[in-house]
């Protein structure tokens, strides 16, 4: 899937899935740590957490999207919407789980779990109840065969718990 504009990409963009961006120019040596650092600012990837509104209209248009890079890096990457940079865009496959909570209408993804069985793990990992967040802050998605988002309210009949 591969939006043509970023404001596309915006409308369209489901939760949960992997955005790749880039601007095509190769990475720097590693010993040069100010054009590596800056290259990266360019070039990565997360998986998709949330929409953020511009407050400032008067301002350059900026669309920001929260991307998750993995269990502990969280961060909020801005992209104007006259960016140059390239996307990718892979939906969340049939099966994943996806932890989040909502608060005043807005949608935050926590994390993002290949499966119910990685949700699992990363509870018992991290001393959390599974479904114990559910309710009114948040919950858990499960993305069904059709790559539509359902809520999951219960181990599915699939999982050997």
């Amino acid at each position: 899937m591969k939006p043509t504009t970023i404001q596309e990409l915006y409308d369209t963009l489901p939760f949960g899935a992997l955005v790749r961006f880039n601007d095509g120019t190769p990475k720097p040596p590693a010993r040069f740590n100010r054009k590596v650092a800056e290259w990266e600012r360019s070039n990565g990837q997360g998986f998709f957490a949330k929409r953020h509104k511009n407050y400032f209209p008067e301002s350059v248009p900026e669309i920001s999207l929260m991307l998750i890079q993995s269990d502990v890096l969280i961060y909020k990457q801005g992209f104007c919407v006259t960016s140059k940079l390239n996307f990718e865009i892979e939906p969340p496959p049939p099966g994943t789980v996806i932890d989040y909570r909502e608060f005043e209408g807005d949608i935050e993804v926590n994390r993002v779990h290949k499966d119910f069985n990685a949700y699992l793990e990363w509870c018992r990992r991290n001393r959390y109840t599974p479904f114990g967040h559910s309710g009114s802050f948040g919950g858990l998605w499960i993305i069904d065969e059709k790559g539509e988002r359902q809520p999951l309210k219960e181990t599915p009949a699939a999982v050997a718990v």
